[in-house]
């Protein structure tokens, strides 16, 4: 069984830029929407918490559709009528339990994240000034990253969700036992180009060019691409282990 750290890396690059009509259909669509809502938070004064929440829920429903193609494939479009509406219910259906899984999931990875970080933070609280904002959002992602590596194994009930077979968080857990750490660093690896460009950005730019209309337009634009492709990547490796794992077992068996 081809799982290795190597593989899952491997799949995640190849098989994410191979679908060039998938990623023109949601790649596009997400790394545009991100741009535009960090452009929105950017430049006009609204409740950054509802953008971002909005935006996140978005990128879970797209995110949906990426793995649901990549394990069964486009979605047919011959079916006529009656069956045809029932075929679209349970793709919504499905859509909507997986971006509530991805609402609990990363909820949950967060607030753990802050509580950890929290007392790591404390001694830069007297300091006013962006540098300590700087380091305490560095601080979050590390401890973040550090949780995904630990948790990495849940990440296997997003695909099943996908493909339409039911798995609870036991299940997933149980599923990738040994196979976790080396999911964890392929996921966290795939996000790393876009933490280094943020960190390399804020540290060595001038302060004039970040806050200027085009430093914002670059940033957005970058980070944006180096999101979904790192997204996109990381979501294909997880279903492809999802896939090798359960060849050739009864689906019942999750029920």
């Amino acid at each position: 069984m081809t799982t290795s750290f190597g593989n899952l890396l491997h799949e995640g690059v190849t098989a994410t830029l191979r679908d060039r009509k998938g990623l023109a259909m949601f790649a596009l669509p997400a790394a545009l929407l991100l741009a535009l809502a960090w452009t929105i938070l950017d430049r006009i004064e609204v409740n950054a918490t509802a953008v971002s929440v909005t935006v996140e829920l978005g990128l879970a429903y797209i995110a949906y559709f990426w793995q649901r193609r990549y394990l069964v494939g486009p979605e047919l479009k011959i079916l006529q009528g009656e069956e045809r509406r029932e075929q679209q219910r349970e793709i919504n259906k499905l859509a909507g339990r997986f971006v509530a899984r991805a609402a609990v999931y990363y909820i949950t990875l967060t607030i753990l994240a802050l509580i950890i970080s929290f007392p790591i933070f404390m001694p830069f609280l007297q300091e006013d000034d962006p540098q300590t904002v700087f380091v305490f959002i560095v601080i979050v992602l590390g401890v973040v990253g550090l949780l995904m590596l630990v948790s990495a194994r849940f990440l296997l009930a997003f695909p099943a969700c996908a493909a339409g077979i039911r798995m609870g968080w036991g299940e997933a857990w149980r599923l990738g036992k040994g196979h976790g750490l080396s999911l964890g660093m392929v996921v966290v690896l795939f996000g790393l180009p876009m933490a280094l460009f943020a960190v390399g950005w804020f540290l060595l730019l001038p302060e004039a060019f970040q806050v200027s209309l085009p430093g914002h337009l670059v940033f957005n634009i970058v980070i944006a691409v180096l999101r979904i492709g790192g997204m996109f990547m990381g979501l294909t490796s997880v279903a492809y282990l999802y896939r090798q794992l359960t060849t050739g077992v009864d689906a019942e068996a999750f029920d």
